[in-house]
């Protein structure tokens, strides 16, 4: 009989990352009311993120003394009183990587990569090579490595934060690899459960428009696409994405300011307004599969 298999895969956006955490304490709180399981934590077995999205995935697998530390109420509210510390970068560069270092050392410890206990792909990239670099369970090299440097070299934007040297590996922010990790999700996830059913819900850090619409952005919206096209060729396969639009607040990423994280939480909130029912849906779809 095939299983069911719970994905979340998050995008990078820095700060914007308020976004996806206002969703998932949403859909945290109708899987406790609805009687799915204890907790959002508990029911996820692949975990995917880039940057600031992989920051919230690994806090959603950690564990301590057989509990999550973190759910996803208590990781909006470190974005909410840490936020200046970690994404307010200024544009003179002077910003010291330190802050950012020195809070995910304190968070995470001496945790390795090995002792998370589900599945997981943290994107980062190769400024050597220039190629992806994939923090990945079935990759040998990376079981040793501590999951605090491993989010170190995900987040590490260039020009901002020295890159993260690891042997041969000069990893920096894996938004150079891919902002969307939700295909390397995907095709990682499809890897180690081959047969099972996949659910994957993607969450992105709002739909960027005008100057702030690059590159990088059709890179997310395109993986979006391909998604689809999985969705509709695996059988197996359930995909929701989940974008919200940025009404009130600054797009930038790096804009922490407390007024501009109230502006984000309040277009996360005008976003569930709208979409409640979507969330409400997602959650009791997966509960009857």
């Amino acid at each position: 009989m095939k299983k069911k298999k719970l994905i979340i895969s998050i995008d990078g956006g820095g700060i914007r990352g308020i976004l996806p955490l206002m969703l998932l304490s949403q859909l945290n709180r109708f899987i406790a009311r609805d009687r799915v399981g204890k907790c959002l934590n508990d029911k996820i077995d692949f975990a995917a993120g880039t940057s600031t999205g992989a920051i919230i995935a690994a806090s959603l697998l950690l564990k301590q003394d057989n509990k999550y530390v973190f759910l996803p109420e208590n990781i909006l509210n470190l974005y909410i009183s840490k936020g200046p510390q970690l994404f307010d970068i200024h544009p003179t560069g002077d910003r010291k990587p330190q802050a950012l270092n020195a809070i995910l050392e304190a968070t995470f410890g001496q945790i390795q990569l090995k002792h998370l206990d589900r599945y997981f792909s943290f994107v980062s990239h190769d400024a050597n090579t220039n190629e992806p670099f994939i923090f990945f369970n079935r990759d040998e090299r990376i079981r040793e490595v501590s999951l605090a440097k491993s989010l170190a070299a995900c987040s590490a934007i260039p020009g901002y934060f020295d890159p993260v040297e690891m042997g041969k590996y000069k990893l920096v922010d894996g938004i150079e690899t891919d902002k969307n990790p939700s295909l390397i999700a995907y095709n990682n996830a499809r890897a180690v459960f081959p047969n099972d059913v996949l659910v994957m819900w993607s969450f992105g850090t709002g739909q960027l428009t005008g100057e702030y619409y690059d590159d990088v952005e059709k890179r997310v919206d395109d993986t979006h696409k391909e998604l689809v096209e999985c969705d509709k060729q695996d059988r197996d396969f359930i995909y929701h994405r989940f974008q919200p639009d940025i009404i009130q607040a600054d797009q930038a990423m790096d804009n922490a300011t407390p007024e501009n994280i109230q502006r984000l939480m309040d277009d996360a909130e005008s976003y569930l307004k709208d979409f409640n029912d979507k969330l409400k849906s997602v959650v009791s779809e997966y509960k009857n599969l």
